[in-house]
């Protein structure tokens, strides 16, 4: 999947791949382009930087809020409300979708032509807008696995590099 956001602490655009628990991300933090690595079986999260060739595993404290929990409604438990309408989005009839949780976050999912086109995420009483690009179901599993020959970095190196992600 490729997006981009009204998040002003997000880059412009984003892609994620996703295949079971794992999921891989090809973004920018500060700027410096990266990719995060989510292997939700072994429960660790790594950051990738390309241009210096190399990774760092991640904090558990910073890897565990990193899930498609957010993007995905496969589990509605505290889901106190659905609501089925129909929207116009740039001049566009969509199908709108909007599930609200006993927590107070809400999920918006707008549908054109049977298609995905944006996510409303509100959380703490904050609105993330995510407008979809493209959606693909061929995921290259080598995303999943961090590089060979990238040299195994500790979180405090990248820090001391100025990357503070």
């Amino acid at each position: 999947m490729s997006f981009s956001t009204d998040d002003p602490d997000l880059p412009d655009s984003i892609i994620m791949a996703v295949s079971g628990k794992k999921i891989y991300m090809d973004t920018s933090i500060e700027g410096i382009a990266c990719k995060v690595l989510i292997d939700g079986d072994k429960g660790k999260g790594y950051i990738i930087i390309p241009t210096l060739r190399v990774y760092c595993e991640l904090p558990d404290e910073m890897s565990e809020g990193l899930s498609m929990d957010d993007f995905v409604i496969d589990n509605i438990d505290g889901c106190v409300s659905i609501q089925d309408s129909v929207v116009s989005l740039s001049g566009r009839e969509c199908k709108s979708e909007k599930y609200i949780f006993s927590d107070g976050r809400e999920r918006t999912f707008y549908f054109y032509n049977g298609n995905l086109v944006r996510m409303d995420m509100l959380v703490d009483s904050e609105t993330t807008v995510y407008n979809i690009n493209s959606i693909s179901s061929e995921v290259d599993e080598s995303c999943f696995r961090t590089p060979k020959g990238y040299l195994k970095v500790n979180l405090s190196w990248l820090e001391s590099q100025g990357f503070e992600g």
